[in-house]
């Protein structure tokens, strides 16, 4: 009887899902896309630089530019990464007026990462179709809203993490947003940065959704007045990451035993890609011996 009551409740809860238009499994093969531009403008002079890269693999973009005109001028760089479970941003731009009522300069540098994959969750003990509840971790980390500026200088800066996962497509997003100018509101309460814990329902036996976008908006203006400089950082380099599954609950119970391999890249989704201190400091080291081993060898 108890079966049976556990069956019907599984069953409604699973047809309830269906009802809100949540498909009860979504397929999703593992693809990376970044896109990074710079724009300039100085008086009627303008300049831009758009690239853009996406496939299966991990795949980054890196995009610059630098334009000057008389009394004023402006550069902005931007780079942007996508790879496995983790993304990366960074945005700076600059601009400085010398003469005044020079027509002033402005710099935008934005840039955009996304990922798209989907995990196959196993449950010691449950069958394929089972409905678990999943809760897990990711991780925003970086420098923001960074600005600093003379004269009539003004700067809107904004940053925006979202990621969906799961069989019922739960979406869970953090923002920012400073401006010197612009309204606002959201300035005080803007998100911030660290571990974000995320809820979502994941079918066993099944390819479970997970996908990831970062975004950033690095706007610098040199207003047509008094001389002065401009310029703004936004680094989020060091990743929007996935920070590993935490627990699984069927039926009010926790499983003792699970898995969630992604079958188009074997990353386990139990795991963290926000790589340990030690890794990190192993991989700088490795990555300044380079030009050493290549002396080296060509001696």
């Amino acid at each position: 009887m108890r079966a049976f009551m556990v069956n019907t409740v599984r069953g409604l809860l699973a047809l309830a899902v269906g009802s809100l238009g949540v498909p009860a499994v979504q397929a999703a093969s593992f693809h990376a896309a970044s896109n990074a531009s710079v724009e300039l403008s100085v008086t009627n002079t303008r300049m831009s630089d758009p690239r853009d890269a996406g496939g299966p693999m991990p795949v980054s973009v890196d995009s610059r530019a630098a334009l000057e005109g008389p009394g004023m001028g402006g550069m902005a760089h931007a780079w942007a990464a996508a790879s496995v479970a983790a993304l990366h941003t960074y945005g700076t731009a600059f601009a400085t007026t010398t003469l005044p009522y020079s027509g002033g300069a402005n710099t935008s540098s934005p840039a955009n990462a996304s990922l798209d994959d989907s995990f196959v969750l196993q449950a010691a003990g449950y069958g394929q179709g089972t409905l678990a509840w999943v809760t897990a971790t990711v991780w925003i980390d970086g420098t923001v809203m960074q600005h600093d500026g003379t004269g009539d200088f003004r700067y809107a800066q904004r940053w925006e993490a979202v990621v969906t996962a799961g069989s019922s497509l739960s979406t869970y997003a953090w923002s920012g947003f400073e401006s010197n100018y612009a309204s606002c509101d959201a300035c005080s309460n803007h998100s911030t940065l660290g571990g974000k814990t995320i809820g979502f329902y994941a079918v066993v036996g099944a390819a479970n959704t997970v996908s990831m976008s970062l975004s950033i908006e690095n706007n610098i203006f040199m207003t047509n007045g008094e001389p002065g400089f401009a310029s703004g950082t936004m680094d989020l380099g060091n990743t929007f990451a996935w920070g590993g599954i935490q627990s699984v609950t069927i039926d009010g119970v926790q499983v003792a035993g699970f898995s969630a391999l992604s079958a188009d890249t074997g990353f386990d989704y139990t795991a963290s890609a926000v790589p340990e201190p030690g890794a990190a400091g192993l991989l700088a080291l490795g990555l300044l011996a380079l030009p050493w081993l290549r002396r080296r060898r060509g001696a």
